[in-house]
């Protein structure tokens, strides 16, 4: 049985923007039009916080930080979902601050 813990809060407090930005740069780099966006948006954002997480995850056992890889799983696809559902509210804003700080390398 899986319990949220603190730990997992902060992480999706942390990881969720970065998974924002990340899932923007790309639809962005790859000239993805509405219609790829709305089918494979959300499966991107997951996939993106898998990596995050994981890759996280194997630097903590790396370190000798005993961590739950089912429970990680789970706050990744929750992470990634997440940021799914906050593209369509804030994506816009996103992709522009986006490209203001990338001077226009990555556009809209």
């Amino acid at each position: 049985m899986f319990q949220i813990t603190v730990d997992d809060l902060l992480t999706l407090a942390v990881l969720t923007p970065f998974v924002m930005a990340l899932t923007e740069g790309v639809k962005r780099s790859l000239e993805w039009t509405d219609a790829t966006t709305k089918r494979l948006g959300t499966w991107l954002s997951i996939a993106i916080a898998e990596l995050g997480i994981l890759g996280a995850s194997g630097w903590l056992i790396s370190q000798g930080t005993p961590v739950n890889i089912g429970q990680s799983v789970v706050t990744g696809v929750v992470s990634g979902l997440v940021a799914a559902g906050l593209y369509d509210a804030v994506g816009e804003q996103a992709g522009k601050l986006l490209a203001a700080v990338t001077r226009g390398k990555v556009n809209g």
